[in-house]
């Protein structure tokens, strides 16, 4: 089914637990890039919202421009631990990008998504489909032959109109640009909260 508003929403954190999750990514990203292990977090030391269990994005920023961005779309381990594998994911693991360096990870920064549950969109027709999309609000996940690609709800932001955010979408599959029309084809939505460093670097 699709989102409704009594859909579960997406973990909600504290100022406090947000400036921790953002400490802790650039803390691994650090470590890893260095070659040395992942922060060690006692979990009883965190808020039992940063145990629970979250799919989560983590985007990294330079000079305002895009650095790296690896994420899960379903939860599968506590939300602090999640955000460390994908902010590393990000910066070594994007094959899009060379591995973030020493110098840069002292400027690099993060922007953390948490999402909620996936809801599957049912439609008849494109304007079924296009009137369900809430620009700056889903985020979204297309699936046809095998490939997978989602967009984060701020990439509304530089593809504000809906057929220029799914051609786009579709092109990230390694679809054709129209692919999401195809009858075959899966969207699904969800959506986040999402907060980072201060893009400033």
């Amino acid at each position: 089914m699709a989102l409704t508003p009594e859909s579960p929403p997406p973990l909600q954190c504290s100022v406090a637990e947000q400036q921790l999750l953002i400490g802790l990514a650039h803390e691994a990203i650090h470590n890893a890039i260095h070659g040395r292990k992942a922060p060690e977090v006692p979990p009883e030391s965190l808020t039992p919202t940063l145990r629970q269990h979250a799919a989560s994005f983590v985007t990294l920023t330079l000079i305002g421009k895009l650095r790296g961005c690896v994420g899960n779309l379903t939860a599968q381990e506590p939300a602090y631990l999640s955000v460390m594998h994908n902010a590393v994911g990000a910066a070594l693991r994007d094959r899009r990008f060379d591995p973030v360096n020493v110098e840069e990870a002292t400027r690099v920064s993060v922007h953390i998504s948490l999402l909620s549950a996936l809801g599957a969109l049912r439609f008849n027709s494109t304007e079924e489909l296009l009137d369900q999309l809430t620009p700056g609000r889903d985020g979204v996940v297309l699936r046809r032959s095998g490939r997978t690609a989602t967009y984060l709800p701020q990439v509304w932001e530089s593809l504000p109109e809906k057929h220029d955010f799914l051609n786009s979408l579709s092109r990230k599959a390694g679809l054709e640009a129209e692919a999401w029309r195809d009858p075959e084809a899966e969207l699904l939505v969800y959506r986040a909260a999402s907060f980072g460093d201060s893009d400033g670097a």
